[in-house]
């Protein structure tokens, strides 16, 4: 019930306790879009940030991989630190994300010996399986610029003898984050996990 509420709402369409109208049109809205799941990442705003409402301010520091705003991991790789901030969005400035969104910023320092990271985990193998998926984001760095490589990772748990990941990059190149924001899109053409196997401990995403 829940799941089927958040794709309707995904459709632009607030529903209302006993009313039937609102249902059929959202339905007849999803049928249009040949059933296409929108709005699908767990907290896309950035609106909840419980790390933040622990340590009672709006920048944290860390070393570890872990999940400061709610949804999204971030690893600052071997050996690095990254500050994680949070600033709101003026509706007025041309080009900017909109006002309801948080913008999250991350500032790693450079000193990692692996790769840094941001990942979003939906916890559902066959959410997205099988289907062609649509990301879109915006972006800026502070400075110069940033290549990004968006992928999508589908894990089959630990333990036992599990299928291997399966990582599928973007049908697009990689882009280029500039000191202006641009929205990004990107198409994955997401593989069947049909007779991939799962292990025994963790769990899928």
């Amino acid at each position: 019930q829940g799941e089927l509420v958040k794709v309707i709402e995904g459709q632009g369409i607030t529903l209302a306790k006993g009313n039937n109208t609102q249902l059929e049109e959202a339905i007849r809205s999803i049928a249009a879009t040949g059933g296409v799941l929108r709005n699908n990442l767990p907290n896309p705003n950035f609106r909840s940030r419980s790390k933040f409402q622990i340590n009672g301010g709006v920048t944290y520091s860390s070393t570890d991989k872990e999940y400061v705003v709610d949804g999204w991991l971030v690893d600052p790789g071997t050996a690095g630190t990254v500050v994680h901030s949070m600033e709101s969005n003026s509706r007025t400035t041309t080009g900017n994300p909109q006002a309801s969104a948080l913008t999250y910023r991350l500032a790693f320092d450079g000193n990692a010996s692996t790769e840094p990271d941001m990942s979003c985990r939906v916890w559902n193998l066959t959410k997205f399986a099988n289907r062609t998926c649509t990301v879109s984001f915006m972006a800026k760095v502070a400075t110069g610029s940033v290549t990004l490589t968006p992928l999508i990772v589908q894990h089959f748990k630990t333990g036992g003898s599990p299928s291997p990941d399966v990582t599928t990059a973007a049908n697009e190149a990689s882009p280029t984050i500039t000191t202006s924001w641009q929205r990004f899109t990107m198409t994955f053409d997401v593989p069947s996990v049909t007779d991939k196997v799962e292990g025994d401990n963790g769990r899928v995403y």
